[in-house]
């Protein structure tokens, strides 16, 4: 008798295994390139984006860490400091990054962007940042072409 195969996961239900631990802990939601793959804008993800409070970052990475995930090392950024910064890996490769505090320095000044968990949109049990304050960040990250991206797409979604 030959043996079943079974679907591959889509990458939000997989994303949604990997991050359940953490689902209650609140103060925490994910962007990037997550964000816009769940919106359609971009068909696959590098990483996954996790913004949090402070609190969160070593609850997350302890959460995380029980479940197999593996802490990264990391070159330290010229313009991206911001105060809290983790990489981890799950053995299936997947990475994410955790981000509190996020100051940018351009051109000798400091900018800083302050998440509020108030501002975030849960979707299959997870929480999601708004695309708004995703693109306030790709501006302060100086991403152009995600500013272009999200503009027109919120530009189009208006008019619709």
């Amino acid at each position: 008798m030959a043996k079943q195969q079974t679907a591959p996961l889509s990458w939000l239900t997989e994303l949604q295994q990997h991050l359940l631990p953490c689902v209650d802990l609140g103060g925490w939601a994910i962007g990037g390139s997550c964000l816009l793959r769940r919106l359609g804008l971009l068909s696959s993800h590098r990483d996954i984006d996790i913004v949090c409070t402070a609190e969160a970052v070593p609850q997350i990475q302890q959460r995380l860490q029980q479940s197999g995930w593996q802490l990264l090392p990391h070159a330290v950024h010229p313009q991206l400091q911001s105060a809290q910064f983790v990489r981890l890996q799950h053995p299936s490769g997947m990475v994410v990054e955790l981000m509190a505090g996020i100051k940018v320095l351009q051109q000798g000044v400091e900018r800083h962007w302050c998440f509020s968990p108030s501002r975030i949109e849960q979707h299959q049990l997870l929480p999601w940042m708004l695309l708004a304050d995703w693109l306030t960040l790709y501006q302060l990250f100086q991403r152009p072409a995600r500013v272009q991206l999200i503009t027109a797409w919120l530009r189009q979604t208006r008019q619709g």
